[in-house]
C-alpha cells in the first residue's frame, strides 16, 4: 500500500500539534508511544506541548533533518518553505522498513498560510490538509491557549510575564476572530477542539480522513492523559475556563 501524509496546518498555539498527536494513534500511523514534550513554563503554569517529531524522529535521521528545513516559518512573512515540505513528503513516502499497516503520517506544520498548503497539496504529494480550531466560545479548556501564548518566550517582552486577565481575554478574542476568518478557506477537515471529548465526533475525524479508528477506550485514555498533564493551576486559568464568552468579550 502506498504511503500517505496528512498535514495539520496551523499557526502556533492553536493545538495543531495535539491534533496531529491524536490522529497518529490510528493503527495506520507509526508510533511507539514514547512521547516527547516541550514544556512551556510561564506564570500561568506549565503547558506540556507534544513535540511535532515525537513519532518520526527515530525513523530516519535524514527525515528529521529535512523536517528542520521547514519547521517554524520564519519572520517577517512567516511563509512555509514549500520546497522543504515537498522534500519531506517525498522522503517519507520513500522510507522503507515499516509495519505494513503503518502507511500514513500525520504531521503538524506551524505556519500562517495553511490554505496555501491546501492550494498546492497535489503538487506537494500531500493527501489531506486539515486545521485545528479552538472555537473559543465553546471551549472548556481555554487555559491551553493562555499557557502557551503567555509563556516567557512567546510574549513581546521576552522573560517577562505581567499580563492581566484582560490582556489574555483580548488575546483570545483576537485569536478567535483570526480563526473564524481562516475557516472560510478550504481545508479537508477543520477539527473543533471544543468537541474533543465527544466520542462520536472524535471517531468521525478518523473516518473523514480514511484512518483506521483506534479503540475508543484507549484513545479516551490518551486524551484524558494529555488534558490531566495540562490541567489548570493558576487562578486566571480557572476563571477563563468558567467564563461565558459574553464575559470574555465585554
Amino acid at each position: 500500500m502506498d504511503k500517505r501524509i496528512i498535514i495539520v496546518a496551523n499557526p502556533g498555539h492553536n493545538n495543531g500539534e495535539f491534533t496531529a498527536w491524536l490522529l497518529n494513534h490510528s493503527p495506520d500511523c507509526p508510533h511507539d508511544h514514547r512521547y516527547l514534550f516541550t514544556p512551556y513554563i510561564g506564570f500561568l503554569g506549565i503547558h506540556y506541548r507534544i513535540s511535532d517529531e515525537w513519532n518520526f524522529v527515530t525513523i530516519n535521521k535524514l527525515l528529521f533533518e529535512i523536517y528542520l528545513t521547514f519547521d517554524r516559518a520564519k519572520p517577517p512573512e512567516y511563509k512555509i518553505n514549500l520546497k522543504g515540505l515537498k522534500d519531506f513528503v517525498g522522503f517519507w513516502k520513500a522510507c522503507k522498513g515499516f509495519d505494513k499497516k503503518e502507511t500514513c503520517l500525520v504531521l503538524y506544520v506551524n505556519c500562517f498560510d495553511g490554505a496555501e498548503i491546501f492550494k498546492h497539496k497535489k503538487e506537494l504529494g500531500i493527501d489531506a490538509v486539515i486545521k485545528s480550531y479552538w472555537n473559543m466560545p465553546e471551549l472548556k479548556e481555554r487555559h491551553f491557549y493562555a499557557t502557551m501564548e503567555f509563556d516567557p518566550t512567546s510574549t513581546n517582552k521576552i522573560g517577562e510575564n505581567n499580563e492581566s486577565i484582560t490582556d489574555i481575554k483580548n488575546s483570545m478574542m483576537s485569536r478567535h476572530e483570526a480563526e473564524i476568518a481562516d475557516n472560510e478557506n478550504e481545508y479537508d477537515f477543520i477539527v473543533d477542539q471544543s468537541k474533543i471529548h465527544n466520542k462520536a465526533y472524535v471517531l468521525d475525524i478518523y473516518d473523514a480522513l480514511d484512518l483506521e479508528r483506534p479503540n475508543y477506550d484507549f484513545i479516551k485514555q490518551r486524551i484524558d492523559y494529555y488534558y490531566e498533564l495540562n490541567r489548570p493551576v493558576h487562578e486566571y486559568c480557572f476563571k477563563l475556563n468558567k467564563m461565558s464568552w459574553t464575559d470574555i468579550i465585554t
